[in-house]
């Protein structure tokens, strides 16, 4: 990949070839958040059960969301995500978790209802609202209990975070105005769980049809 994938109107080519850039400096970048990430977690097993449970990472980077379900029981980890360089560090970081290379808006290698719980963390306000619609609507297919997305809600962002989100040229704002709408029009059950700062836990139960 080069530099011209940066300025590409392809917004996956664009995200592979920022987050392949910032690979080797990820975890530094993100320290902030990923030190957040324990106590998301926390929150969410007074919600849902994770020991026993077979889990997906839709997104996981270099796997420091993903091995949080490991650490706690989970029986099968696998990750996914459009970075060949950050699932090498992932692997190698981890290796008694599965992971694969797999645009998340087509997991066609995963049948229905494959895995317990389907997860991404600070993922879904990177694409525009149609493709982050695609991932939900595979992320809900394959999964048989939950999906559980932990990342921005409708707080103002602080300053570095904004500043990383716009070097990124995520769709922040746009996730923030309409991903809880976008949530609920599948037709579940969704409860929303604010944690500290600017972030939630949005957790769709497909075992509770609404409406």
């Amino acid at each position: 990949m080069s530099l011209l994938d940066y300025f590409s109107k392809d917004g996956f080519r664009r995200e592979e070839f920022v987050f392949d850039t910032i690979a080797p400096v990820y975890d530094f970048i993100t320290m902030f958040a990923t030190m957040k990430y324990s106590k998301a977690i926390n929150q969410l097993r007074k919600h849902l059960p994770i020991g026993g449970a077979s889990v997906l990472d839709v997104g996981c980077g270099t796997g420091q969301w993903a091995r949080l379900f490991k650490e706690l029981g989970a029986t099968r980890v696998v990750g996914i995500d459009l970075s060949g360089r950050m699932l090498a560090r992932a692997r190698r970081s981890y290796p008694d978790i599965e992971f694969y290379k797999v645009n998340a808006v087509d997991m066609r290698m995963f049948e229905d209802n494959s895995f317990d719980i389907v997860t991404a963390s600070f993922v879904l306000h990177g694409p525009d609202r149609y493709n982050r619609n695609r991932i939900l609507s595979e992320m809900i297919r394959v999964a048989r209990v939950a999906v559980v997305v932990h990342d921005f809600d409708s707080r103002p962002l602080p300053f570095f975070s904004r500043l990383v989100e716009n070097i990124e040229r995520s769709h922040y704002r746009d996730f923030q105005a309409s991903f809880l709408d976008d949530l609920r029009q599948f037709g579940y059950g969704v409860r929303k769980v604010e944690l500290r700062s600017h972030l939630a836990l949005y957790i769709l139960n497909k075992r509770m049809r609404v409406g």
